[in-house]
């Protein structure tokens, strides 16, 4: 038995006196430990053996086989585990949240898009209409020095020069004059006449 350790087994001489008796016994002694320390394992293996026999699942008892360490419920109280193998998956975005976030989208487009134009169209529509202002003043100064009002484009108009991408034309006569101005991205087109009421009409 290792658990008891090695059984002392060695000869016994004759030393003679008491030296000799005091050898006899010390050997003595340490079998009889040895002796006591396996009926002591054997026991325990025996009663060890008798419980496992006594637990729920032994043979003749009706149940399944007990295995130690596991619960005695009823297999349908006990949880289902899954033994497949797990795979990992990157979760990413279903076709849901891309629709959503789309129409989030398309929704601040709609109210950005129209707000963005309409502030760009004022701001050509104020070069239209200061470029109509700019062809009257040139218009008089060119009827000072000619005595009849100029027909043509703007830019031949004393100090006259037209903002970037602006259409400026002007038809004179000898009393009166009109003056249309345009852009393609403007939202109104301006017609100055020097005989009208108002002078500026930009529609």
């Amino acid at each position: 038995m290792w658990l008891c350790g090695m059984r002392r087994t060695a000869p016994v001489h004759d030393a003679g006196g008491a030296a000799g008796r005091s050898y006899v016994e010390t050997v003595d002694t340490a079998d009889a430990v040895y002796r006591a320390c396996v009926a002591g394992v054997q026991s325990e293996r025996k009663a060890s053996s008798t419980r496992r026999s006594r637990r729920p699942g032994s043979a003749g008892g009706g149940w399944k086989a007990w295995i130690p360490g596991t619960s005695v419920l009823a297999p349908g109280l006990l949880p289902k585990l899954d033994m497949r193998p797990s795979r990992h998956r990157s979760r990413g975005f279903t076709l849901i949240e891309l629709l959503v976030v789309v129409s989030i989208i398309g929704v601040l487009a709609a109210i950005a898009i129209p707000s963005f134009m309409g502030r760009q169209g004022k701001a050509y529509d104020a070069r239209v209409m200061l470029d109509a202002k700019s062809a009257a003043s040139g218009q008089e100064a060119y009827f000072v020095d000619n005595g009849t009002y100029f027909t043509g484009a703007c830019s031949g108009l004393p100090g006259m020069s037209s903002s970037p991408g602006v259409t400026c034309t002007t038809t004179g006569g000898s009393n009166s004059y009109a003056i249309t101005t345009s852009h393609p991205m403007a939202t109104k087109t301006c017609v100055w006449t020097n005989d009208g009421v108002p002078n500026l009409i930009c529609s």
